[in-house]
């Protein structure tokens, strides 16, 4: 696990708890950095990126240490009205200081008379090497923050395997180690895979027991709200009404006794906060009978109707119609459901979205927009058996809802454009 001073996550420090390293002698160290006050821009780039390269650590300011032994002294804190938002400070000088920008939590402890303590943790096990503005890539050693020789091509060799490897062991959990017999073979799959970026931050060991399957059972229950474009409006929730332990994680499923032996949708949370999702893509029916009854969108009718008048084969029989918005608002209710269990805010994930089974799928939304695409560009038919979309994982940033950065990118791996799914949505929350 990787070291905290505090034994409690940085959101929940007070000044008790800032107090503490002067009662529990903490010293400056390979974790540790205190500062009395704001550093120059330069400075602060130098020690944070030090810690991103080495293994993490914890970065302080309005913090006085002996200069003898190094250890907390005096809380002594740093004037507000000097740095009116410190953490807004921070934040734009690793941004503007360091490439790429390495992920870390801040949290402000206000003292007395206007000063106040600001901490920053920087995690392990992120992706190195991290460079500063001048062209250096520093690490910790000792107490200190130390720029690796030029000529010491050894250890940046280390640092960007270290950061290769990372990414590699993200490439090995996204596999789908289900088993698909013959009556299954014309099911397409969306397959989601999450893991909090850094990875090691998180452990969930109240999950492995009979008390924390029904508490995840009960939380998928829940009603999702969400804000899409300064509108709230309610997804409903998809509940799951199965759970196991599997070695380190729990799987969780909606299945009824006549399905219980074949693949369903699936959900799969690990000890370490990464997630899997396995959705089915639900075909329209009404499609092979060339029935668009229950249609809204007269453009929409009027497209398909035109499609299969001119389709004098019943080529278009073998097409596989599913609804896209359904799809989207089963990965949001699952999204926020994992991101509820999760508990942390504003975390950075890495991606992979990993297409299945989905050759002769058309993605259909029953408004005016899906039908004026159709008229200029075709259906959009993939005829891939399986893909990667993008084929690289990528990370998707805390600042934004997750599930808004995942559904656009699932809507292009369908052949549809961005735009797509925000005004989709809203069309169909209005209905």
């Amino acid at each position: 696990m990787a070291y905290n001073p505090f034994d409690k996550p940085i959101q929940e420090l007070d000044i008790k708890d800032v107090n503490k390293l002067i009662d529990d002698e903490v010293a400056e160290g390979y974790k540790i950095e205190y500062k009395s006050e704001f550093q120059s821009n330069s400075k602060i780039a130098k020690s944070i990126a030090s810690f991103a390269n080495s293994y993490g650590g914890w970065y302080f300011v309005g913090v006085e240490a002996d200069k003898t032994r190094n250890v907390a002294t005096n809380i002594c804190g740093f004037s507000l009205a000097s740095v009116p938002d410190p953490i807004a400070k921070v934040r734009d000088v690793i941004k503007s200081h360091i490439d790429p920008v390495p992920m870390f939590y801040s949290q402000l402890v206000k003292l007395e008379q206007g000063q106040a303590v600001l901490v920053i943790h920087i995690p392990d096990n992120q992706e190195t090497p991290f460079i500063t503005r001048d062209g250096r890539i520093y690490r910790r050693l000792s107490d200190s923050s130390t720029p690796v020789p030029e000529t010491d091509r050894y250890a940046v060799d280390r640092l960007v395997d270290r950061g290769k490897e990372i990414a590699k062991r993200f490439e090995r959990f996204c596999q789908d180690e289900r088993f698909f017999c013959q009556a299954e073979e014309n099911q397409g799959w969306v397959n989601v895979f999450l893991s909090p970026y850094p990875l090691g931050t998180i452990r969930k060991f109240d999950m492995l027991s009979s008390e924390g399957i029904e508490k995840l059972l009960h939380l998928s229950q829940n009603p999702i709200k969400i804000h899409l474009e300064d509108v709230e409006f309610g997804t409903g929730n998809l509940p799951l009404d199965s759970g196991q332990l599997a070695f380190g994680s729990v799987v969780l499923r909606q299945v009824t006794p006549c399905n219980a032996a074949f693949n369903s949708l699936t959900v799969e949370f690990f000890l370490n906060g990464r997630a899997k999702f396995f959705i089915p893509l639900q075909y329209i029916s009404l499609f092979r009978e060339q029935n668009t009854e229950n249609l809204k969108s007269s453009k929409a009718k009027h497209t398909l109707k035109e499609i299969w008048k001119g389709d004098r084969d019943f080529g278009t029989l073998s097409l596989r119609f599913f609804d896209i918005v359904d799809l989207w608002l089963a990965v949001l209710n699952l999204v926020n459901f994992y991101q509820e269990w999760l508990g942390i805010p504003q975390t950075d994930f890495r991606v992979a979205l990993v297409l299945e089974n989905v050759r002769r799928s058309v993605p259909f939304c029953d408004t005016d927009q899906w039908g004026d695409h159709v008229q200029k560009f075709g259906l959009p038919v993939l005829n891939k058996d399986s893909s990667r979309f993008p084929e690289t994982s990528w990370m998707a940033r805390g600042n934004t809802p997750l599930w808004i950065q995942i559904c656009p990118v699932i809507g292009m791996g369908f052949g549809l454009p961005p735009s797509f799914f925000p005004s989709s949505l809203m069309t169909t929350s209005d209905n």
